[in-house]
């Protein structure tokens, strides 16, 4: 198929938006395109005009598109020495008597995974309790199974030794058949929900919101827009994981926020 234009991507964009009630207007449009272009050559529906077709007559199409839309999530315990920075945050923070954080727009749920094994690590598995949400219903179905290929596991192994220098990552899950099967026992105190964090309706408050390089898949309106919504979501005192290919000290909503690890992207609301 030839790269979509720029009226295509617009009709495409209008389409999902009246359809799925879901407006993608404020994200990205490089990395944003490329998504629709991969879509349109996996479902082989030939062009733009294929895919507005599919998205309006088959009702079945919703939960694949926004599947395959959604953005990707990354391996477990990457970039190390953040899991090392938020255990030593949690160890702080053992004698609360709750703790919640929220993880917007999972699609597959490496990250939550070396978080929860983090948690457990540190025995507070039991008292976190962990919100998910996608706008996904197959993301949320993937994260619940658990299942990954073995051989992106081999990563998250050495990932996870750089981590905790002398653990093993296979304390966490069992291989059968060329998978993964993590330990299903770590969700025992996460909540899922389908939920479209950017449309802005508040949901709770949080002492932690984990939104680790997404945003660079935004345009600056959307960004500016979803700092206000987890500035707003955050208890004072809470924590706001950003990641280190993500820099935002140039937004207003930032200066409700000390730097808490600079190198780490790791934000704490100012009481």
């Amino acid at each position: 198929m030839n790269k979509l234009g720029i009226i295509d991507y617009r009709n495409i964009i209008k389409t999902v938006k009246s359809t799925y009630s879901i407006d993608f207007n404020d994200f990205a449009m490089t990395s944003f395109k490329r998504k629709l272009e991969q879509i349109i050559i996996k479902n082989k529906l030939g062009d733009a005009d294929g895919l507005v077709y599919k998205i309006k007559v088959d009702k079945n199409f919703k939960q694949t598109f926004l599947n395959e839309i959604s953005i990707d999530d990354t391996e477990m315990f990457r970039d190390p020495s953040l899991w090392r920075e938020l255990k030593y945050i949690l160890n702080k923070e053992k004698n609360r008597q709750s703790f919640k954080i929220w993880f917007p727009e999972v699609s597959s749920g490496e990250e939550l995974y070396s978080f929860l094994i983090l948690l457990k690590e540190i025995n507070l598995l039991d008292k976190v309790k962990v919100l998910v949400t996608s706008f996904s219903d197959k993301n949320i179905e993937f994260i619940k199974k658990g299942v990954f290929d073995i051989k992106k596991m081999e990563v998250n192994n050495a990932n996870y030794l750089r981590y905790s220098l002398s653990g093993n990552l296979m304390n966490f899950y069992s291989k059968n058949n060329n998978k993964a099967y993590m330990d299903l026992s770590l969700l025992k105190n996460t909540d899922f929900k389908n939920y479209v964090s950017f449309k802005g309706d508040l949901i709770s408050n949080f002492h932690m919101i984990f939104f680790r390089n997404k945003m660079i898949y935004f345009n600056k309106t959307l960004q500016m827009k979803m700092l206000r919504i987890i500035t707003n979501s955050l208890y004072l005192g809470g924590y706001f994981v950003i990641g280190i290919k993500e820099k935002f000290d140039n937004f207003s909503a930032i200066s409700k926020f000390n730097v808490l690890n600079r190198y780490e992207n790791i934000y704490k609301k100012i009481i």
